[in-house]
């Protein structure tokens, strides 16, 4: 539960490696997330960001779970000194309130 005022902080990536180009074919930059063989496909279906495109599938999630207020941290420097935990299109970190 979020205390009042509360925020939330989510810094996370999109790992999802099914992109595909207008053309069909997968996208050969795709990474797989570190321990996807861990997930059954019964954990992957219950995990509502599993198939996230972008980040603003995340932010629709959030309006709809009613936080209000999100907004973009820039991760750039982070993603840069961590460059070995690149995830498929990009790590973001938001923060959202109630």
């Amino acid at each position: 539960m979020l205390r009042h005022e509360g925020r939330l902080v989510i810094i996370d990536g999109i790992w999802n490696d099914d992109d595909h180009g207008q053309d069909g074919a997968a996208d050969e930059d795709a990474h797989e997330h570190p321990g996807d063989d861990s997930y059954t496909d019964d954990v992957m279906a219950a995990l509502p960001l599993t198939q996230a495109e972008s980040v603003d599938d995340v932010i629709r999630l959030l309006e709809w779970a009613g936080f209000g207020a999100v907004r973009r941290i820039d991760l750039t420097a982070i993603d840069d000194a961590e460059g070995h935990l690149d995830s498929v299109r990009g790590r973001y970190g938001l923060v959202a309130g109630r």
